[in-house]
């Protein structure tokens, strides 16, 4: 695929997406009025997550700007930054997690055993975004407290499968990380 050029963006019509470099893209649209829309889009890595990026419209923004633009994006990804300019919208394990203790059932006594049994065993997972939680951050919190305290292990489990659960119905994840995907990986409880 050849890499646009400034005379070739000008002239364009045909509806479409034409790469102007390693990550960037001109894509052309045509608007409910028939008329030709050009604007510049990024698609990258952010966060962890593949996201295209707007830069701008075409021929407000010329190529080589979009080319630095696209160029600084990056450095900011790679920095671990949000080059959108947004915050992230996806609330971390602790905000959202008191946010379902506000909303809960647990009262007294048990929202405070939740609350110190959270902080003592899933503190690594306390501070991420539970987009970024995954069934091996998961397995790597429940694996040890199943083998030594199997009771513990089950409350446990259930306190983060009900946290992911409400990520899961707020959109911020597909798949319950603690839900019934781990259930082949936990270790078995001893029968008493």
């Amino acid at each position: 695929m050849e890499r646009l050029t400034a005379k070739r963006a000008e002239t364009l019509r045909k509806p479409g997406r034409y790469q102007a470099g390693d990550t960037v893209y001109l894509v052309v649209a045509r608007g409910r009025t028939g008329r030709v829309n050009k604007r510049w889009v990024q698609r990258l890595h952010v966060q962890g997550k593949r996201r295209d990026i707007s830069i701008g419209t075409y021929p407000a923004v010329s190529l080589s700007e979009a080319r630095e633009r696209a160029h600084d994006n990056r450095l900011t990804a790679k920095r671990g930054g949000n080059p959108s300019g947004r915050a992230s919208t996806v609330p971390t394990f602790a905000d959202l997690s008191a946010k379902v203790e506000r909303g809960g059932h647990w009262r007294g006594r048990t929202r405070e055993t939740r609350r110190r049994t959270l902080a003592r065993y899933a503190a690594r997972l306390m501070g991420r975004p539970v987009d970024q939680i995954d069934r091996a951050a998961v397995l790597s919190v429940l694996g040890p407290v199943y083998r030594d305290k199997p009771a513990t292990g089950k409350l446990l489990r259930g306190w983060i499968r009900g946290v992911l659960a409400a990520a899961q119905a707020l959109g911020h994840v597909d798949v319950n990380a603690a839900g019934e995907v781990i259930d082949a990986a936990l270790p078995k409880t001893p029968k008493t």
